[in-house]
């Protein structure tokens, strides 16, 4: 089954290496609410953000800052037609 996702993100405090190893590599922060980003107000949003370190505060600059000590990361997924071809393989 493919829900059409071409890339995976995740965030860490210390496992930084360990995901390196299965190929992620270093990005920027990532927030995605969907449909539910209008039930959060700016206050509630800031602080989710903070406890999943995609920031929500504020720099002098005023652009949004990445919680300290948290690491952002993301993968490439395998083509559709890589991983389809691989299915077929196997059975």
């Amino acid at each position: 089954m493919s829900l059409g996702f071409r890339r995976l993100f995740l965030s860490t405090k210390d496992k930084q290496h360990f995901y390196a190893h299965l190929g992620y590599l270093p990005c920027e922060p990532v927030s995605s609410l969907g449909s539910n980003a209008g039930r959060l107000n700016t206050a509630q949003l800031g602080g989710l953000l903070r406890v999943f370190g995609g920031g929500g505060g504020s720099s002098s600059s005023g652009s949004n800052t990445t919680s300290p000590g948290v690491y952002w990361l993301s993968k490439e997924l395998l083509p559709a037609a890589t991983t389809t071809a691989a299915a077929a393989a196997t059975s």
